[in-house]
């Protein structure tokens, strides 16, 4: 059995037994602070050529598609 520490609140976690997950800077989080992140993200919608996209996003975890909440990235940077 082998045990880490989550990196935003410092709880203990078993690896063999416990939800956890990396954010983007490599750094594993427990799922408390995984709902978190998500919990107040940002909304990101973008219309480009008549398209319509809508992301989530936070800090920890980057762009995610907010219909399938895959990780991607945003056009948005693209705007002009």
């Amino acid at each position: 059995m082998e045990n880490c520490t989550c990196s935003s609140c410092q709880a203990e976690i078993n690896i063999d037994n416990d939800f956890y997950t990396h954010n983007r800077k490599d750094e594993i989080l427990c799922e408390s602070c995984e709902q978190s992140a998500w919990e107040y993200s940002n909304t990101v919608v973008t219309v480009k050529d008549g398209e319509i996209k809508t992301y989530r996003w936070c800090d920890d975890f980057g762009f995610v598609d907010a219909d399938n909440w895959e990780s991607t990235e945003s056009d948005y940077r693209d705007w002009e």
